[in-house]
C-alpha cells in the first residue's frame, strides 16, 4: 500500500536532511583530503563502499523486477 499524501512532505524533508548530512560529510572529507588529513582516506574508502553497496542493491533489485511484477495480480475490469 503506498504512503498517504500527508506522509510525503514528512518523507522529502527526511530525504532532504539525509541529504545534506552526505553533502556535508563529502565537503569535510574534501577538506581533509586537501590538507593530507589521514582520516579522510578511510571517508572515501567508506563513501566508496556506501556506493558500491547501494549499487548491488539496485543492480540485484533490477533483476528480481521482472519476477516481481509477473506475480502481481491485475485488478478486475484494467486493462
Amino acid at each position: 500500500m503506498p504512503f498517504p499524501p500527508s506522509f510525503m512532505p514528512i518523507l522529502f524533508f527526511g530525504m532532504s536532511l539525509v541529504s545534506g548530512a552526505v553533502a556535508v560529510w563529502l565537503i569535510f572529507t574534501l577538506v581533509g583530503l586537501v590538507r593530507l588529513r589521514s582520516w579522510a582516506r578511510y571517508s572515501v574508502l567508506v563513501v566508496a563502499s556506501l556506493m558500491a553497496g547501494f549499487g548491488g542493491i539496485s543492480m540485484l533489485m533490477s533483476f528480481a523486477m521482472p519476477f516481481l511484477a509477473s506475480s502481481l495480480v491485475t485488478q478486475p475490469g484494467s486493462t
